[in-house]
C-alpha cells in the first residue's frame, strides 16, 4: 500500500454537490442520470488536455476536482475557476441545481497496489465539505484558503470579471460572463450564452412557483430566493431583463 500526495505542497480543490440528487434519481431513468453525469465530465475534458493539472473523482451526488501537479499556481487557479463555471452552468442549465466550494490545501490518495483500492482524504476536502453545507443557495463559493494564494492584482481582475465579494472570509463565483457581455441588439449566439440563459430562467421559474405557493421561508424555497437575489446583483438590470425575454426556442 502506498500513499500518494496530491502534490509535494498543496493544491486547489473543487467540491460540487448535486442538490436534491435523491429526487433526481427517483424521477429519472438510470440512462438519463448516467448520460447527464458523463456529459458533465466530458464537458471539462479539454481542461485536462490543456495542462493535465487536475484529476476528477465522481461518486453519487458529488464531483471532486483536485490539483495533481504542484506547479503553475496562477494558471491552476484560473483553471479551477473555469471548471467550476462550466460544470455549474452545464448542470443548472439541465435543471440540476448544484452547490460547490473551491478550497486550497492537502489532499491524499491512498492506493492499494494489491486490490487497486483508493481512499481519498485531506484538509482541503474537509474544509470544502463544511463550507458547502454552510451555504443556503445554488452557486460556487471560493474560500479564503484558495484566493489568498493568488496575487492581489490577479484577484482584482477576477473580481471585475468573474467574482464578487461576499464577506471577508470568501468570494462568490459569478457564472454569467456571456450574459453580462452580450450585445443584446445583435447577440452572438453560442452554446455558453444559451446555457447561461437556461440557468437564469430555471431559477426564476422556481422562484415564481414558490411565490405562487406562498412559500417564502422554507429552506428549499429560500435557497432559490437567495440564488435569484445573487443573480440580480451580479447581472445588470438591462442584461437580466433581456436574458429573461430571450426566446431559446428560436435558436
Amino acid at each position: 500500500m502506498k500513499i500518494c500526495r496530491q502534490n509535494d505542497n498543496k493544491g486547489f480543490f473543487l467540491y460540487i454537490d448535486i442538490l436534491g440528487f435523491s429526487k433526481f434519481v427517483e424521477e429519472n431513468d438510470p440512462q438519463i442520470i448516467l448520460y447527464t453525469i458523463k456529459s458533465a465530465l466530458n464537458y471539462v475534458k479539454y481542461w485536462s488536455k490543456a495542462n493535465r493539472c487536475f484529476e476528477v473523482i465522481y461518486f453519487s451526488d458529488s464531483f471532486i476536482f483536485y490539483q495533481s501537479k504542484p506547479n503553475y499556481i496562477d494558471t491552476a487557479f484560473m483553471d479551477i475557476v473555469g471548471i467550476a463555471q462550466y460544470i455549474f452552468i452545464f448542470l443548472l442549465s439541465n435543471e440540476i441545481p448544484v452547490r460547490g466550494v473551491i478550497s486550497f490545501g492537502e489532499f491524499y490518495v491512498d492506493i492499494s497496489e494489491k486490490h487497486n483500492q483508493k481512499i481519498y482524504f485531506g484538509k482541503a476536502l474537509v474544509e470544502a465539505h463544511k463550507a458547502e453545507k454552510r451555504e443556503n443557495w445554488i452557486g460556487i463559493t471560493l474560500e479564503k484558503s484558495a484566493y489568498e494564494q493568488i496575487p492581489v492584482n490577479t484577484i482584482s481582475s477576477f473580481i471585475e470579471g468573474s467574482l464578487i465579494y461576499s464577506n471577508k472570509d470568501h468570494l462568490l463565483l459569478n457564472p454569467f460572463s456571456h450574459i453580462i457581455s452580450a450585445n443584446w441588439h445583435e447577440p452572438e449566439i453560442c452554446e455558453e450564452l444559451i446555457n447561461e440563459i437556461k440557468c437564469l430562467k430555471f431559477v426564476y421559474k422556481k422562484v415564481v412557483e414558490f411565490k405562487n405557493k406562498g412559500d417564502f421561508t422554507s429552506r428549499i424555497a429560500s435557497k432559490y430566493f437567495n440564488t435569484l437575489f445573487f443573480f440580480e446583483n451580479t447581472i445588470n438590470e438591462y442584461c437580466f431583463e433581456q436574458a429573461l425575454k430571450f426566446d431559446i426556442k428560436d435558436h
